[in-house]
């Protein structure tokens, strides 16, 4: 796991294509998640200061997008000696589809979400995406 200063680490949330998912305690104890992002090439910092930029701007308000508590890039948790982005966003408990998934199947429902619940999912994130490609 990363070092960052301030933040508690207590477990790894997800592993995506191109990097990790951490939940931390922040220094009032409040759950925090802390997205890496691990480029696919070594960036120099002219290249990693635009990508940061452009999470940035990115950033905006908006009911389906979570908001950017912080953004900074520093040494990879992978200990390459790579550079990585980090986001750091509050943690929302929901879970995420797959875990509502895994929920409706312990509940002896099927392991479906319905076509109702999945549609309307489905609405929330391609609002929030067009609303970040507009």
């Amino acid at each position: 796991m990363p070092a960052v200063a301030g933040l508690t680490f207590l477990n790894v949330l997800g592993r995506g294509v191109k990097g990790f998912c951490f939940l931390a305690l922040n220094e009032i104890d409040a759950k925090v998640v802390l997205k890496e992002y691990v480029p696919d090439r070594d960036m120099s910092s002219h290249e990693m200061s635009r990508l940061i930029t452009s999470h940035i701007r990115s950033a905006q308000t908006h009911p389906n997008i979570e908001s950017i508590q912080d953004l900074f890039s520093g040494p990879s948790s992978g200990g390459s000696g790579a550079m990585s982005c980090f986001v750091l966003m509050r943690y929302l408990p929901l879970g995420s589809v797959s875990d509502a998934i895994e929920s409706e199947r312990a509940e002896g429902r099927g392991g479906s979400l319905g076509v109702q619940r999945s549609v309307g999912y489905m609405v929330d994130v391609m609002t929030g995406l067009h609303f970040l490609h507009d």
